[in-house]
């Protein structure tokens, strides 16, 4: 039987997409546990909402893919308009784009602004064995699901209406990063 070459891509790909994952959720997580413990807890409420925020607008970039005007980014990059070159191949190359960002990026930083909303309640606690631990954990956790889940849904909204603007400004972006 012969072999399915794009599933041996597709198999490659998830691998080091999962490797990859693993690699920079642990770095992130270990930094992050690490700075929490000698933060104090405004600072560690400010770093989730950054994470947070980061997941939303890697899930924006990620959307945007997928629904950027090629024609008008090409028609740009004849032009030799700066960062359109890079848009159209963020475009061209929207799976790919759409799944790092959306599921890679975006599944960390749910993952991690979960581990800190966490690490804050426990932190709190130890500081105020009063407070009941129940409603704080449930609120806390209620707090970073809502403002993921809304602010993602708010992002995709405005990534739908302006794919081609966003990423036209991701692409210069890029471009002046020389990535």
């Amino acid at each position: 039987m012969a072999k399915n070459k794009s599933n041996e891509i597709s198999i490659k790909n998830a691998l080091g997409m999962g490797i990859g994952t693993f690699l920079l959720s642990f770095i992130l997580s270990l930094v992050s546990e690490v700075s929490f413990r000698v933060v104090p807890l405004s600072v560690s409420i400010l770093l989730v909402l950054v994470v947070i925020l980061i997941g939303i607008l890697f899930d924006m970039v990620g959307m945007a893919t997928v629904t950027a005007d090629l024609k008008v980014l090409h028609a740009r990059a004849s032009q030799k308009v700066h960062g359109a070159r890079v848009a159209v191949e963020l475009v061209r190359n929207s799976a790919r784009v759409s799944s790092i960002c959306n599921d890679v990026v975006g599944d960390i930083c749910g993952t991690l602004s979960g581990a800190l909303g966490a690490t804050i309640v426990i932190e709190v606690l130890i500081q105020n064995p009063n407070i009941n631990g129940l409603i704080l954990g449930v609120s806390v956790t209620s707090m970073v699901a809502s403002l993921t889940v809304g602010g993602k849904a708010y992002g995709k909204g405005v990534a739908i209406k302006n794919g081609t603007p966003i990423i036209f400004f991701i692409g210069k972006l890029l471009s002046k990063a020389k990535l």
